[in-house]
């Protein structure tokens, strides 16, 4: 039975046998049997085999600086991926004018990052899409009408009513001569009394009247106390009182050097200099709008000097608390409408709510305390400086929190959301800042001018804003979690004035959010973001089905608009200068003391021999790996020739396609590809001058620049003759080391050579990018030498016109014979397919289930990332 070769070959070797009466050559059955022979079935019709794109740039700059900016371009993003790191393309620009250039990249990849470097070397990151082959779009400080919406302004101060501090003098010093003395049990009327036992009951129905305690101790128990009493704790008295007084107008004065110890759960009005010691401490109003008594009163605590309270302080609806010295408790609570005005040192071992209608808390001291909420439709002010050792938690959309001082916090957790939540200066907090608020575009913490955040770690869940004014910094020094997951959402700089800068180590994706979930992270106005390591770069790909139930789909997964503003730079590299002060730390940016190490791409091209006859698909016959570097008008094309997986001779050479000789104004070659090619062997391009370019004489089928390379493969990496004294054809760098195959050398070093152009245009340096390298090597084939080119190239012949309309016919199923991948791309071993799906199931070098080259021949549009998953033991390892 005749197989598939030598069918092919019986089929191919009518092409020599044709006349002008009867072609004997069967096409159909060629395709058929190249169909059959092709190790994937069913390959797209439309398949272009090619890994690698290329995009026009238009990048405008207009920073408004006047100055002239380098501009590089990677394939990622420079700040936190060192290792990988490619450089696209690369230029200079002045401001206001616009970058034209070409690029090649990985077509798995629809985005880019650009990197502007200004005159002083400060760096700055944005990333830019790639669409329909272009890269478009402006960096620039215009400032948009959304923008200037959501800038933040600086709030007008509180103003609340509060009590003055008591006069001295109504601090008794002497009890008043006359003062009729209480002893024992006594129920008093109007005028003036002096308690001199101690051990009583004093009744205090009818009101008007003073009641002095002198030096001494005091075990008191008040009942009934009613309006218009006033009890004076003169220095040196140590009372202990049981107060029970409802109603009234009652003032109670403790003078410095007295003491007070009790348990008041009243509505009375209290001035304290001296000292307090209290279980409980009960601040009401004894006001009832239905009863509407005439002599109720609202309870009020003036403390000018300590109270100790064991449980915990409440004040109640319009009550109020004043410390203007030391208090201390195990919690606090202030009801609705209750007010505290801490202007003193004030201790709270536990909880201290605000979590009520109106409840209020203004802190212009020393505040410490365990925990802190505010809730409800409650306000917190610190205009001093406050320490909470646990959670702050703000969990209302009426609440208000503002900062005019140092709040210090180990976690702070703000939700719901509010209009009212601000810090206008000095923020800490020392383990985690998490924000989750309401979608609704009223929802925002924010940071004013000249303010400052500093926390270990910070989470921003869902929907919401941060807004920062001109000089303000949010400063995370471990990780940052995103998960906005909405656009518009986010964070914002100032629409103008200095820059805000959001500082984090590192800024990565809540472990939650689906990895191709879109708008994670946005970041908007003149904002910069100064970061070491962000997540990645790239574009959510939901179905139009998960779109349809309201899933975000097509965008990007974080968003840095560079229209507005925003920009990224490293960590310590934002071009900020932040002044250390009372409400920041400080910011001092400080230029690339290193610049990203990013080598440019490289086109590895890898062929088979023996077009048009069958291959065995490992695609090593020849390996070729390009990398041009464009500047301007000058272009370095660098070529090395990786491996020869081929026993015949073969050539290569590279067309320019649009390229013409008067586009250039200089070329020199240098590198060791064909040096000192032996005399004996067969010279297939015929015209390479000593810069390689083959002059227009030899060439008779191109008008585009010719640049040969090589015309042995063989002699070229391998300098080796043989016996007979022809060139050894070895497999060079190809063969599986545990095969035992005698006819090979590995680990040899590939073959070099550079060349270097002037061009007279930039326009013309254009033409190195991948859409315009026709890669291809000459190979014997029928008494002549054919061309293998890569598909878009496929049935063109550059040097000779041996067979341009039988190659149109042999490459007519679309099947390759030359692929183009990126330089890192590890080529199979000899006789190890690239990849196979005819035993029902995917073998092969590139088999990894959803990356497999198998799944890439079927659709073109999947797994295009296929070549960066090699199954190791199947792929050479030397380079």
């Amino acid at each position: 039975m005749m197989n598939g070769k030598s069918l092919l070959g019986l089929i191919l070797s009518m092409l020599a046998f044709t006349s002008c009466e009867r072609d004997l050559f069967d096409l159909e059955k060629y395709r058929e049997t190249v169909a059959a022979a092709f190790p994937v079935m069913n390959v797209d019709p439309d398949h272009t085999w090619t890994t690698i794109g290329t995009a026009s740039v238009e990048l405008g700059v207009n920073m408004g600086t006047g100055e002239a900016y380098d501009v590089r371009i990677y394939d990622e993003n420079p700040i936190g991926n060192p290792e990988s790191l490619t450089l696209l393309a690369q230029g200079t620009v002045n401001d206001g004018e616009v970058l034209s250039t070409v690029l090649s990249y990985p077509l798995d990849k629809n985005y880019v990052f650009v990197a502007l470097f200004d005159k002083d070397r400060y760096m700055s990151v944005y990333p830019f899409g790639i669409v329909d082959g272009k890269i478009e779009g402006v960096v620039s400080l215009e400032a948009t009408e959304e923008s200037r919406r959501m800038a933040p302004q600086r709030q007008v101060a509180h103003s609340f009513n509060f009590p003055d501090a008591p006069n001295a003098s109504l601090f008794a010093t002497s009890i008043p001569s006359g003062a009729k003395t209480v002893d024992r049990y006594y129920e008093t009327q109007s005028g003036n009394y002096s308690v001199r036992t101690s051990d009583t009951q004093i009744n205090v129905w009818n009101g008007n009247c003073n009641l002095y305690f002198g030096a001494g101790s005091y075990n008191v128990k008040l009942t009934g106390v009613n309006n218009n009493t006033n009890i004076y704790l003169l220095s040196g008295a140590v009372v202990t009182m049981d107060v029970n007084m409802k109603y009234g107008n009652v003032n109670v004065y403790v003078a410095q050097g007295a003491t007070l110890t009790s348990s008041i759960n009243t509505n009375v009005h209290i001035y304290n200099k001296g000292t307090m010691n209290v279980s409980v401490l009960t601040l009401y109003s004894s006001y009832n709008p239905w009863w509407n008594d005439p002599n109720a009163s609202d309870g009020t605590l003036y403390n000018e000097g300590t109270v100790r309270v064991s449980g915990t302080i409440n004040v109640n609806s319009h009550s109020q608390l004043v410390n203007a010295g030391t208090i201390t408790a195990a919690a606090i609570n202030v009801a609705e409408t209750g007010q505290i005005l801490n202007k003193g040192t004030m201790t709270v071992s536990g909880h201290l709510g605000v979590e009520n209608t109106e409840s209020l808390f203004i802190n212009e001291g020393t505040c410490t305390a365990g925990t802190v909420g505010v809730a409800g439709s409650a306000d917190l002010y610190n205009d001093g400086n406050m320490t909470v050792t646990g959670e702050t938690t703000v969990s209302s959309n009426q609440a208000t929190w503002h900062n005019d001082g140092t709040y210090t916090t180990q976690k702070f957790t703000y939700t719901a959301g509010s209009t009212d939540v601000i810090n206008n200066c000095k923020m800490i907090v020392t383990d985690r800042f998490y924000i989750g608020l309401g979608d609704t575009d009223k929802n925002s913490f924010q940071l004013n001018g000249g303010a400052s955040v500093v926390t270990k770690d910070f989470e921003f869940s869902g929907p919401g804003f941060i807004k920062m004014g001109s000089g303000s910094l949010f400063q995370v020094t471990g990780k940052a979690y995103m998960a906005i997951t909405k656009d518009v959402y986010g964070i914002y700089g100032p629409s103008k004035g200095s820059y805000a800068v959001f500082q984090a180590k590192e800024i990565t994706r809540r472990s939650d959010i689906n990895p191709r979930q879109g708008f994670v992270a946005n970041y908007f106005n003149r904002v910069y973001v100064a970061t070491d390591k962000h997540f990645n770069f790239g574009y959510s790909d939901k179905s139009d089905a998960q779109i349809a139930n309201g899933e975000i789909g097509n965008q990007p997964y974080y968003r840095l608009d560079s229209k507005s503003g925003a920009k990224m730079s490293s960590y310590n590299g934002a071009d900020v200068k932040i002044e250390a002060g009372e409400c920041s730390p400080g910011y001092g940016g400080q230029p690339q003391a290193e610049e990203p190490q990013a080598g440019p791409l490289g086109l590895r091209y890898c062929f088979e021999d023996n077009f048009p006859q069958l291959g065995d698909y490992d695609f090593n016959d020849a390996v070729l790996t390009v990398t041009p570097t464009v500047n301007g008008k000058n272009v370095t094309l660098k070529v090395t020739l990786d491996a020869v997986g081929a026993t015949k001779q073969l050539a290569a050479a590279i067309r320019i396609v649009g390229l013409k000789d008067s586009d250039i104004k200089s070329c020199t070659r240098t590198g060791n590809l064909d040096d000192n090619y032996p005399n004996t062997s067969r010279v297939i391009i015929n015209g390479m001058g000593e810069n390689g370019l083959v002059s227009n004489s030899a060439k008779n089928n191109t008008t585009d620049v010719v640049i040969g390379l090589f015309n042995n493969a063989h002699w070229s990496i391998g300098r080796t003759i043989a016996n007979i004294g022809s060139v050894q054809n070895w497999f060079y760098n190809t063969v599986n080391p545990t095969s035992g195959y005698a006819g090979k050398k590995n680990g040899v070093a590939p073959a070099e050579v550079t060349f270097t152009f002037e061009l007279n245009s930039a326009e013309a340096a254009a033409h190195f990018s991948e859409k315009d390298l026709d890669v291809f090597i000459l190979e014997p084939y029928n008494s002549a030498y054919w061309e293998v080119h890569t598909v878009p190239f496929k049935t063109d012949e550059v040097m000779k016109d041996y067979a341009t309309n039988r190659k149109k016919e042999l490459y007519g199923d679309n099947f390759p014979w030359a692929i183009c991948v990126p330089g890192n791309f590890k080529y199979p071993y000899e006789w190890t397919t690239i990849g196979n799906d005819k035993s029902g199931e995917i073998v092969g070098a590139y088999r990894t289930p959803g990356h497999s080259f198998a799944e890439w021949a079927h659709d073109q549009k999947s797994a295009t990332d296929w070549y960066k998953y090699p199954t190791t033991e199947d792929v050479y390892q030397g380079q």
